[in-house]
């Protein structure tokens, strides 16, 4: 029953993963598709507009529907294995007494535990590169074995910024960094689609020290200071995660700096870099149907499989998944390198 694919399945509803920045913050959402390609559309805009005037003996004017377009695409197959051999239940684990107090079998279902969790926060690790490639680029690179493919959500190319060799650290350029925010923020608000403004910056820990170092905002450092003090931000949610640490805010933009790295050694934010965000860009997670008959070839996030081969006695566990990392709104991020 311990091999089982519905325990394993229900093992891994179960496992309580580590938080992920780019994926729990932007990528709330999970929409499920029952066929082999995602499907979602995308809308011109979606401004409400302005009821007209119009006398009251005058049949009302229809509104019409803005209209959309439906996207399709074959999401990334995911899946990797590890086996189980009989021989790890007869190595002690570790924090196990000296000696052991556990069965070899105990301890062969205990590695099994630990196969499958691993599996599990490899997932969730690819499905974190996924999210920020997303939120920083508005694209998403999908390169493996069979598959090579660019998914262009279509962010307007004034987002992505580099400002030279210099850049913020540049007072003659750019003389107040308050009119430069505003500035970017005004721009951000013209180009999306609910007229938002971002109001959360994730920066490098370079581009945080030249921030901080510029002259006019050393001016103001003592009640930037304590205003952080006073107003940490607890609606967005970045307090729990780990790679996190505020800064405080300037004007209405909350600054944090990142310094996480992927486990293939990649930083989420390169040390230049300050990635502008909105408070929602409607980032969803789709996931397309499992490709194995043992899933029933229905949609899920994950789908975790077990098999035996007999001679010599060795057991295989397989996670698999099909997900694809949707914006709808690409134009509420803006990406800049502050210097070269």
């Amino acid at each position: 029953m311990i091999y089982s694919t519905y325990y394993l399945n229900r093992l891994v509803e179960k496992l309580v993963p580590k938080s992920r920045y780019f994926l729990d913050r932007y990528f709330p959402t999970e929409v499920q598709s029952d066929k082999e390609e995602v499907f979602f559309d995308e809308a011109d805009g979606e401004k409400a507009g302005i009821m007209p005037f119009v006398h009251p003996l005058v049949e009302a004017p229809m509104l019409r529907s803005q209209g959309y377009r439906t996207k399709s695409f074959k999401p990334a197959y995911m899946k990797e294995k590890v086996d189980l051999k009989p021989d790890r239940g007869f190595h002690r684990l570790a924090g196990e007494a000296f000696g052991g107090e556990l069965t070899p079998m105990q301890r062969a279902e205990q590695a099994l535990l630990h196969d499958v969790n691993r599996l599990y926060e490899r997932h969730r690790n690819r499905l974190e590169l996924m999210a920020a490639e997303v939120v920083k680029s508005g694209k998403l690179t999908i390169k493996g074995e069979g598959i090579d493919a660019l998914l262009d959500f279509g962010r307007n190319s004034n987002l992505t910024k580099v400002l030279g060799a210099k850049g913020w650290a540049d007072n003659t350029a750019i003389p107040s960094m308050t009119k430069w925010l505003e500035d970017l923020q005004r721009e951000v608000a013209g180009l999306n689609n609910n007229q938002s403004r971002p109001r959360t910056c994730v920066l490098g820990y370079d581009a945080w020290d030249i921030f901080r170092n510029r002259p006019d905002i050393q001016k103001m450092l003592p009640e930037y200071i304590r205003g952080a003090e006073l107003s940490i931000p607890q609606t967005p949610g970045e307090s729990s995660f780990e790679q996190l640490i505020y800064k405080g805010y300037y004007g209405n933009v909350h600054f944090w700096v990142h310094e996480g790295k992927s486990d293939d050694g990649q930083f989420y934010i390169k040390p230049k870099q300050a990635l502008f965000t909105c408070d929602e860009i409607r980032g969803v997670r789709h996931f397309g149907a499992i490709l194995d008959l043992k899933a029933g070839l229905r949609a899920q996030p994950i789908f975790a499989k077990s098999w035996e081969i007999e001679d010599p006695s060795v057991r295989f566990v397989m996670l698999q998944s099909a997900p694809l990392l949707v914006t709808y709104d690409p134009n509420t991020a803006c990406l800049v390198d502050v210097a070269a």
